[in-house]
C-alpha cells in the first residue's frame, strides 16, 4: 500500500493540474450548479494544506485502516477497528439522540394515568383542536399539485416491460388518500417563505453533518480508536481561509446565492415526495406477504393475484426505483436519510415479533419505537429532506424532522385504534393486528385490569380464539381506547406547536400590498396543513 503511494511533490503537481481543470470546467459549465455544489462539498474533505498525502485521504477509510494496522498491530485487531468505525457512523444519525427518543416516548406517562386525568386531558385537547380547525379543504386547494406528484410517481415506476407495468399499475391504482403527499406539498410551500442559509454557511452545515457522521457523538462511543477520529476530522474554517481553490469556487457560487434555481429545487422536492410514496408502496407489498393479508384498502392484495414471488420482486423493484431518484438529487444526505427509512422498516418488522418483555413499560417502549420505525420514520425523514433541498438551516431541518415524527406517530396510533374500534354499521372490530399476533396500544393500555395476565398475553407467541376474546374483554372494561386516543392527540398537539414555530420563521415582504398577499397565503397554508393533521382522527378505516 505504502510503496505505491506517490511522492509528495508529484501529488502537488497532480492536484495543481486537477484544480486548473476543475476550475475551467466550472467556468465553462455555469449551468451545472448541482455538480458544482457536490464537488465543492467533497473538496472540503480532500484538500488540506497541512497534509499533502491527498491520495491516502481519497482512499479512506482503507488508508485509515492500513495506517492503524501499521501503528497499532499490538493493540487493535483490524476487524475491531472497522467494527467500531462502522458503529460510530451508524449511531451518529438524528434518530439515536436522547432528544429523539424523548419525542418518540412522549406518551409513556399515559400508561399510569387515572381515568379522571385521561378524561380531562381528552376534553382539553378536543377543545383546542376544535378552535383551530377551519373549513379549508387541502385536497381541493392543492389538487393540481397532487396530480403533478401522481404523474411523477407514474413516470418513476413505468418500464418497457409489460409484465412489470401490469402489476405495478395495479399497485398504483389502489393507492391511499395521499395523506403524506398533501402534507409534503404544503410543507414545501411554507418553507418557501423561510430564509435560506447563506451559501458559505450552508456549505459548512452540509459538510459539518458529514464530518459528524464520521466522528460520532461527542459524548458517546468513547471506545472508538482515537486515531480514526484524528484521521477523518478536518478543520472547515482553515480550509475556507487558507485554500485559494476553495475561495475561487465560493466566489463563483456566491455571485448567485440561489445558484440552484428555484425551479430545480421544486423539481427535486417533488421527485423525493413521489419516491417516498413509492418506498411506502413497496413496503406494503412486503408487509402483505409477511402477514398473508386478505385485503389491502378494500381490494385483493397483489400477492393474492400475482403470487408471493411477484409481489416481493415488485416491492424490491419499487425500492430500487425510489433509490435511484434519491441518488439523482446529488445529495448524499438525502440518500443516507432514505436508506435509514428502509433500514427502519426492517427493524420495525423485527421489533414487532419481539415477544419477551419483563415489564409493561418495556413492552410499551418497544411498541412506540416500532411505530416510529414502521410509520413515522418515513414522515420525519421526508420532511427533513424537503427542508434540506431548499437550503434551510439546521434548526428548520430539525423542526421539519420532528413535525413528521409526531404526525407519523399520531397516524400509527390511530391506525392501531381503528383495529379495535367497531365501525359504523358493523357488529365487531377488524382485529387484523391481534389475529396476526401483533400487540398494539389498546392491549398494552388495558394492563391495569390484570397486570400478570395481560403481560402473559403480550408475551404469548400465538393467541387462541379464547385469548382474543379475553383481550377484547379487557379492552372494553378499561379506559384503554381512551388512552390510545389521548396518545394520538398528544402527538398531534406537539405537531401543531412545531407548525406554529415554522410559521413564526416565515419572512414577509416589506411592501404593504405584497405583505398582505403573503400573509393571506401563509395563513391559508397553515389552516390547510392544520386540517390535514387533524384529519388523522377522522379516518374511519385503516
Amino acid at each position: 500500500m505504502f510503496e505505491l503511494t506517490p511522492k509528495k511533490k508529484n501529488l502537488k503537481v497532480l492536484f495543481q493540474h486537477g484544480k486548473k481543470k476543475c476550475l475551467n470546467y466550472f467556468l465553462n459549465n455555469s449551468n451545472n450548479n448541482l455538480l458544482k455544489d457536490n464537488i465543492m462539498s467533497k473538496v472540503s474533505f480532500f484538500f488540506n494544506k497541512k497534509n499533502n498525502s491527498k491520495l491516502l485521504l481519497q482512499l479512506k477509510p482503507s488508508s485509515i485502516f492500513f495506517n492503524l494496522k501499521k501503528k497499532d498491530t499490538d493493540n487493535k485487531n483490524l476487524n475491531d477497528i472497522h467494527r467500531n468505525y462502522t458503529r460510530t457512523s451508524i449511531h451518529n444519525h438524528d434518530v439515536y439522540t436522547d432528544v429523539f427518543y424523548n419525542e418518540i416516548l412522549l406518551c409513556m406517562n399515559v400508561l399510569h394515568l387515572k381515568t379522571e386525568q385521561v378524561d380531562n386531558e381528552l376534553v382539553s385537547l378536543h377543545n383546542y383542536f376544535n378552535q383551530i380547525r377551519s373549513d379549508v379543504d387541502p385536497y381541493i386547494l392543492y389538487e393540481n399539485n397532487l396530480k403533478n406528484i401522481n404523474n411523477e410517481i407514474v413516470n418513476i415506476i413505468k418500464t418497457d416491460y409489460s409484465n412489470i407495468n401490469e402489476f405495478v399499475s395495479y399497485i398504483n391504482i389502489n393507492k391511499g388518500k395521499h395523506f403524506r403527499i398533501i402534507l409534503s406539498i404544503m410543507l414545501k410551500l411554507i418553507l418557501s417563505y423561510i430564509d435560506t442559509v447563506p451559501f458559505r454557511n450552508y456549505f459548512k452545515f452540509r459538510n459539518g453533518n458529514r464530518n459528524g457522521h464520521r466522528n460520532g457523538h461527542r459524548n458517546g462511543n468513547r471506545n472508538v480508536n482515537k486515531n480514526i477520529s484524528n484521521q477523518i476530522s478536518y478543520n472547515e474554517n482553515n480550509i475556507i481561509k487558507n485554500n485559494s481553490f476553495k475561495r475561487s469556487i465560493v466566489h463563483l457560487n456566491s455571485q448567485n446565492i440561489n445558484n440552484i434555481s428555484e425551479k430545480k429545487i421544486t423539481e427535486n422536492q417533488c421527485k423525493i415526495i413521489a419516491a417516498s410514496e413509492i418506498i411506502h408502496m413497496g413496503s406494503l407489498l412486503h408487509d402483505d406477504v409477511i402477514d398473508d393479508a386478505e385485503k389491502r384498502r378494500g381490494a385483493l392484495p397483489s400477492h393474492k393475484i400475482y403470487g408471493n414471488k411477484i409481489s416481493i420482486l415488485s416491492g424490491d423493484y419499487l425500492l430500487a426505483r425510489a433509490s435511484s431518484v434519491f441518488a439523482a438529487t446529488g445529495y448524499p444526505e438525502i440518500c443516507k436519510r432514505f436508506a435509514y427509512v428502509v433500514e427502519s422498516l426492517v427493524k420495525g418488522e423485527c421489533l414487532q415479533k419481539n415477544l419477551n418483555f419483563n415489564t409493561i413499560e418495556d413492552a410499551l417502549k418497544t411498541y412506540f419505537v416500532k411505530s416510529y420505525y414502521k410509520t413515522a420514520s418515513l414522515f420525519s425523514q421526508l420532511f427533513a429532506c424537503i427542508a434540506i433541498l431548499s437550503f434551510k438551516s439546521e434548526k428548520i431541518v430539525k423542526l421539519c424532522f420532528n413535525l413528521g415524527l409526531h404526525i407519523g406517530m399520531a397516524f400509527q396510533l390511530h391506525d392501531d385504534y381503528l383495529d379495535y374500534k367497531v365501525g359504523d354499521g358493523e357488529n365487531k372490530p377488524i382485529l387484523d393486528d391481534i389475529r396476526n399476533n401483533i400487540k398494539t396500544a389498546p392491549l398494552l393500555f388495558s394492563y391495569n385490569y390484570n397486570p400478570q395476565v395481560i403481560l402473559s398475553l403480550i408475551n404469548k407467541k400465538k393467541l387462541t380464539d379464547t385469548d382474543i376474546e379475553n383481550v377484547l374483554f379487557y379492552i372494553n372494561n378499561t379506559n384503554s381506547m381512551k388512552k390510545n386516543q389521548l396518545c394520538s392527540l398528544l402527538h398531534m398537539k406537539r405537531a401543531s406547536d412545531i407548525l406554529s414555530s415554522l410559521i413564526a420563521n416565515c419572512k414577509i415582504n416589506k411592501n404593504v400590498t405584497r405583505a398582505n398577499s403573503q400573509n393571506y397565503e401563509i395563513n391559508q397554508i397553515k389552516e390547510a396543513l392544520t386540517n390535514t393533521i387533524l384529519n388523522v382522527l377522522t379516518r374511519s378505516k385503516k
